[in-house]
């Protein structure tokens, strides 16, 4: 305790000499920043008078423009008043139509300042997403509607899928609370059509849910319905700016995320407020927020984060992002009427001391908890869906494990065993498994598992997993599943066979092998009789594939999500979709065979970057894409019996922008055509640009030749 104390003087003392030598901390905005002009063009321009706005009350038909973009969609102009200088609630809600985006956005609000606190919720929700937490993006735009100045405006994203890929998550629910008379709410999920039309939404809808009911019980522990570092992340944000609106029932919104089975909090700008510096002296949590601290493993997460949070943003007063994300909202605000004065930091600093030793509140009594009204769909749920273990289950489980006390690990026995049901790892421990070893699991099981898998086998000895053959021939099972792990994957000469993919109680994973927020090594492996969407597919992970074969895939052999990594020789044969493909990632290729791909061999998408040389590609749809904001670096390669089009670059999402592709000393024999490019995007073959032209994406997709 004395010890504890003597560092909070410490801490306290540190603070207020960078208070002395700092004053204010931040520096002048300067010049006042350009600010772009949204120029909303109604197709009934009546509509844009004060009575035909009060009694239009419709989405009214309209084009924007924004800078050299035009982008034609609907404005809902029925919380829009000519009163609107005098109140921040009246707002403009714009929905573009399908391929159209302005800012990397297709649904968004246009607000007065003041319904975003100005720089404050832009300045928040900066800190959040840093800290790899959702939140809206906002941007300060000038506005005219018709011939009407509107003045500086706030545009605001709205919760949609775009949101999501903006900010590496898969597309998913986003979700709310609805009030019924506090403390009696319903979840209500945003684009409700969307989800009602989808089968997979609808089951997902029906999980988050329950989990969310059976939590308000009491029922299951918070760690098994909310991302418990992610949350403990945003209420530790959340403290530091004392923003409790963060937390607030009405204010809450989540993402339920289909590969954890869990809520992600979201941030929403309603009542955000931090100017004036904090309210209190003390370190107070919304009632809601303190109910999540009956979980022992929260508790500890929230006072690490938030004790983290507080020293990051005391001990560079204030730290250099933050400096410069203001600045250049003041700037910006610094051409708008009525703006406030510049904030101080002074009084963040001197509560940073508070929330070095903050503690949890003690957990509410029942009464005081939300609670969700009457729903069949919202029927409590016992646990996750994720299947769980503890050791001794999974000893008592699974006969030939054995526990290593001194490497803390689990051990597999040399043998060929036959798995009785799933082998589902207890939280944080891996698998060790020797030479000569396999497994083999029946259709409905798999692998679960939350710690480092250490797989070493030999080439005459390999590690196997496979599915168990069944009465009339055949044989599969779902998989391998690590949704994280703080150690690294590696694995020598493994088999993975006859995987179908993960489907368990509304729990439905593309990969046959997924591994998720882990770093992995895979040498001399193989996987084959793949009848999964993807044979591997990572997810926010590091990666190195050395002598890696994917051989007879129904669909895409390696599919990457927000990696980086490299891939070294190996071979990737007889594909039903795409033999690599990656998204938001940076990945090296180098000396791959890739063979009798029905697709692309490779596709880049998603402001991706690849460089790829040495390979080797045959027979296939199409050799080398870059779409969607990615570039890739294409070199001495050889290409040969391409059935469309050898290299190709466009567009598909147009929030990412165009493609491209740079090619230098590519052999091409028996190409129907060498090269494609769209209008806007690049392909370049040893100098020479490809002329660009129109290209029916959509067609390609749905009827042509990239059809699955």
């Amino acid at each position: 305790m004395q010890s504890g104390t003597a560092w909070c003087r410490l801490m306290s003392l540190l603070l207020l000499l960078l208070l002395l030598v700092c004053g204010s901390a931040v520096a002048s905005p300067g010049r006042t920043a350009a600010v772009p002009l949204l120029q909303i063009s109604l197709a009934d321009p009546l509509l844009a008078s004060p009575t035909a706005l009060k009694k239009a009350r419709v989405r009214a038909a309209a084009v924007l423009e924004l800078g050299t973009v035009e982008a034609p969609g609907k404005v809902d102009l029925s919380n829009w008043t000519e009163a609107a200088g005098s109140d921040p609630s009246s707002r403009i809600a714009v929905e573009l139509k399908k391929k159209s985006r302005l800012m990397g956005m297709r649904r968004f609000t246009l607000r007065k300042l003041e319904a975003v606190g100005f720089q404050d919720a832009p300045l928040v929700f900066a800190h959040l997403r840093r800290e790899g937490l959702l939140a809206p993006r906002i941007r300060f735009v000038r506005v005219r509607l018709g011939s009407a100045e509107l003045g500086l405006m706030a545009l605001e994203e709205s919760y949609s899928k775009e949101l999501l890929e903006s900010q590496q998550r898969r597309e998913g629910l986003l979700l709310r609370f609805r009030s019924e008379g506090l403390p009696v709410v319903r979840v209500d999920a945003f684009q409700s059509k969307r989800v009602r039309e989808s089968e997979q939404l609808s089951t997902e809808l029906g999980t988050a849910s329950g989990l969310l009911q059976a939590f308000l019980r009491g029922e299951v522990p918070t760690s098994a319905v909310f991302a418990s570092e992610l949350m403990a992340r945003f209420i530790g944000v959340a403290m530091f700016w004392d923003a409790e609106a963060l937390l607030r029932a009405e204010n809450l919104r989540f993402y339920f995320n289909p590969v954890t089975q869990r809520l992600e909090p979201v941030g929403f700008s309603g009542g955000l407020r931090i100017s004036g510096g904090p309210s209190r002296g003390e370190v107070v949590v919304a009632s809601w927020a303190a109910r999540l601290f009956e979980d022992a493993e929260l508790r500890q997460a929230t006072v690490r984060e938030s004790q983290r949070i507080a020293r990051e943003m005391a001990l560079a007063s204030p730290p250099a992002w933050f400096e410069e994300e203001e600045r250049r909202l003041l700037g910006i605000l610094d051409a708008a009427e009525g703006t406030p004065d510049k904030p101080s930091y002074e009084p963040w600093l001197t509560r940073a001391a508070k929330l070095a030793i903050f503690v949890p509140p003690a957990p509410l009594s029942r009464d005081d908890a939300l609670r969700l009204s009457s729903d069949p769909k919202a029927a409590s749920l016992r646990a996750n869906p994720i299947p769980t273990a503890t050791l001794d289950e999974a000893l008592k489980q699974h006969s030939f494990l054995r526990w290593d006390d001194d490497e803390r690990t689990l051990r597999a026995n040399s043998g060929d065993w036959r798995v009785v049901g799933s082998l589902v790892l207890p939280e944080g421990i891996g698998l060790a498994i020797g030479p000569g070893t396999t497994l083999r699991f029946s259709s409905d099981s798999m692998l679960v598992a939350s710690g480092p898998l250490r797989f070493q086998g030999r080439a005459e000895a390999p590690v196997v997993l496979r599915g168990r053959a069944v009465l009339g021939g055949g044989r599969s099972w779902q998989g391998v599943v690590v949704l994280r792990s703080g150690a690294p994957h590696d694995w020598r000469h493994v088999v993975v066979a006859d995987t179908t993919g993960i489907d368990y109680r509304g729990w439905r994973l593309t990969g046959g092998c997924t591994l998720r927020a882990s770093e992995v090594r895979f040498v001399d492996s193989r996987f084959e009789g793949v009848r999964a969407e993807d044979a591997i597919n990572l997810i926010r992970s590091r990666f190195e594939f050395r002598g890696v074969s994917i051989l007879d895939t129904s669909s895409d052999a390696f599919d990457c999500d927000f990696c980086e990594g490299s891939v070294t020789g190996g071979r990737i044969e007889r594909v039903g979709g795409d033999g690599i493909d990656i998204s938001g990632s940076v990945v090296g290729v180098d000396g791959t065979v890739l063979e009798d791909i029905r697709d692309k061999a490779i596709s880049v998408g998603e402001g991706s970057r690849l460089e790829a040389r040495n390979l080797l590609i045959r027979k296939v749809g199409t050799a080398v894409v870059g779409k969607d904001g990615s570039s890739v670096v294409f070199v001495d390669s050889a290409v040969s019996d391409v059935q469309h089009v050898a290299i190709m670059a466009y567009t598909k999402k147009r929030e990412y922008g165009a493609g491209s592709v740079i090619a230098r000393n590519i052999e091409m024999i028996r190409v129907g055509r060498a090269a494609s490019a769209q209008h806007g995007s690049q392909v370049l073959i040893d100098g020479v640009a490809t002329a660009t032209g129109e290209m029916d994406i959509d067609g390609l997709y749905k009827r042509g030749y990239m059809k699955k």
